[in-house]
């Protein structure tokens, strides 16, 4: 199989004349993967029905040292961006701000140092990883993982077989699908989370938070399994436990209320 691989590269300085605004075009039908690393700023990423992709790139800070690659690989279906702040010591003057438009059925793992990340329209599965920034995800994920130093994550249409969110601070919001079956593990130092199951569960729900509520809403007749803990705090559970249970919930708090709640 022939390899075309296409790769741009943007070495600016203060004194270039680049445009402060990028923008290339690539084959929609030809991007199965895409990989972003960003320093800081925000990243936006959104389906289209057209036959180009695009990358936007509208640079707030750019200092000499920073660069801009981008590289599609035709043959993997691979569109990879990188800005980097190659100065030997980082001064945070690489900030670019992207919206990007993928086809419908793509997987994405995106970095951010800092910044907020939203996805909207997809299919496929993320992996998500952001020192600081609200993360915010209404897709059809098959697959999740978020990893998030400071910030709120909101996260919809949950499809997965497994999912991962762990954040140092900031508050948690997932809604799964009806379809939705496998393992969840929510991990927070603080902040609230909110769990809700579109159709009764099956699978694991693992729940670790320092501080911070914790609210999980199930269909009415949900079958399950609960361990909740809590060092200060009210537990309130409107389910029986079953040995036969769908879902096993392990919940543990350092301070918080949990509550486990059937859906209006």
């Amino acid at each position: 199989m022939k390899l075309v691989i296409l790769t741009i590269l943007f070495a600016v300085g203060a004194n270039s004349s680049w445009a402060k605004t990028e923008i290339k075009e690539f084959p929609a039908d030809q991007i199965k993967d895409f990989q972003i690393r960003n320093t800081s700023g925000k990243i936006e990423v959104a389906a289209t029905k057209s036959a180009k992709a695009a990358v936007v790139a509208e640079k707030k800070k750019w200092g000499p040292k920073c660069t801009m690659k981008v590289t599609h690989t035709e043959a993997t279906g691979q569109l990879i961006v990188e800005v980097e702040d190659e100065s030997w010591v980082l001064e945070n003057k690489c900030e670019v701000d992207f919206i990007v438009s993928l086809p419908e059925q793509v997987n994405q793992n995106l970095y951010s140092g800092s910044g907020s990340i939203e996805i909207v329209g997809t299919k496929g599965a993320v992996d998500i990883k952001s020192g600081s920034g609200d993360v915010e995800v209404r897709a059809e994920v098959t697959q999740l993982q978020v990893v998030s130093g400071s910030g709120k994550v909101d996260v919809d249409q949950i499809l997965t077989n497994q999912a991962r969110v762990k954040t140092g601070s900031g508050d948690i919001r997932l809604r799964l699908s009806p379809t939705s079956k496998g393992e969840l593990f929510v991990h927070s130092g603080s902040g609230d989370i909110k769990i809700a199951y579109g159709a009764k569960p099956h699978g694991l729900l693992d729940i670790r938070t320092g501080s911070g509520d914790v609210d999980v809403t199930l269909p009415k007749g949900s079958s399950i399994l609960s361990e909740l803990i809590s060092g200060s705090g009210r537990i309130k559970n409107d389910f029986p436990n079953s040995r036969k249970a769908n879902l096993k919930i392990t919940a543990k708090a350092g301070s918080g209320d949990l509550l486990i709640k059937t859906a209006r």
